[in-house]
């Protein structure tokens, strides 16, 4: 995507019509061989503001709501640290980190985020990669559509605000200014910018071992409209967790009449509609909650370290 204006600037790399087409055809990990020599033109956006999220906290087991709170900046960990915030405090007769890995599996998906723009022409390969990838039940694959692309000839239809705000949070935690499409974030803690499925594998597989010891238990049982979440402690855990709601739409096709991809009918899978903080929960005790999802968009719910850490366990319900 070319230079638009001051703030804006490429990395350099060309659009690749065979790698996308290759990604398109085939899944996922066959795609890593055919699409390594292929490169993807992004473009980053240096604008920064003041994310704010619906937020509330978790006390005795009660949830509590509140609105508007700004979320805090992220703190991130000295080098040598576990990349989990938190991880190592005091909590009740915690067991050591080796044997909890082995006595806990409780086979969360791996969650991977895709930053996309249907204003974005280097994007539809990482939307068709985020589509083989939905087909995997280890992995909850979720594109959100950001706005930052909107003024350059098209409207992204499932364009939000509120997921460039997320995207630029995860910035933020990382020490940058720049926001790029496509880009994947897995897990929380992982970025991979540009449609690279070798990378994107590696980095899935990654942080599925790392992540399968956490000591918690994530339960949702969806009854009508009613969304029943348990979350139990089985060890020791960050002390600022967030409990997170996600709403999305399964399958959508679009077809773009102008800006950098007219005249392509694109289809798109898991699109974000809503990403919503139901509350904190500090795991010192179990808790239960109960949450009105309303229509017959599938739900996921997600435990992610507060202030843009690691998602620690995720549950789907449809």
């Amino acid at each position: 995507m070319a230079d638009r204006r001051a703030g804006l600037h490429s990395t350099g790399f060309a659009s690749a019509t065979r790698g996308a087409r290759a990604v398109a055809a085939l899944s996922l990990w066959a795609a890593c061989a055919a699409v390594s020599s292929a490169s993807a033109g992004f473009a980053e956006n240096a604008r920064t503001q003041v994310v704010t999220a619906q937020n509330g906290q978790v006390q005795n087991g009660q949830a509590q709501i509140g609105q508007g709170q700004a979320l805090k900046r992220p703190k991130l960990p000295a080098p040598g640290q576990d990349a989990i915030p938190g991880w190592g405090k005091s909590r009740p007769a915690p067991m050591p980190f080796v044997e909890r890995a082995l006595r806990v599996d409780h086979d969360f998906p791996v969650v991977v985020e895709l930053y996309t723009s249907q204003g974005c022409s280097s994007c539809p390969p990482a939307d068709a990669m985020l589509t083989d990838l939905a087909g995997r039940s280890d992995i909850l694959a979720l594109a959100l559509h950001v706005d930052y692309w909107d003024y350059i000839g098209w409207k992204d239809a499932f364009g939000d605000a509120a997921f460039t705000d997320r995207q630029r949070a995860y910035a933020q935690a990382a020490g940058t200014r720049a926001l790029y499409t496509p880009q994947f974030i897995v897990q929380g803690l992982d970025r991979v910018t540009g449609a690279k499925p070798m990378k994107l594998a590696e980095s899935i597989a990654m942080l599925r071992r790392k992540l399968a010891g956490v000591p918690v238990d994530l339960l949702a049982v969806r009854e009508g409209n009613s969304l029943h979440v348990s979350l139990i402690p089985e060890g020791d855990l960050p002390e600022d967790m967030l409990i997170q709601l996600v709403r999305y739409l399964p399958r959508a096709q679009v077809a773009i009449r102008s800006g950098e991809n007219a005249g392509r009918t694109i289809d798109y899978t898991n699109v974000v509609t809503s990403w919503q903080v139901l509350g904190e929960w500090d795991g010192a005790r179990p808790l239960d909650v109960a949450v009105e999802v309303a229509g017959d968009e599938p739900a996921a719910i997600l435990l992610q370290a507060e202030d843009m850490g690691p998602i620690l366990a995720a549950r789907v319900v449809k």
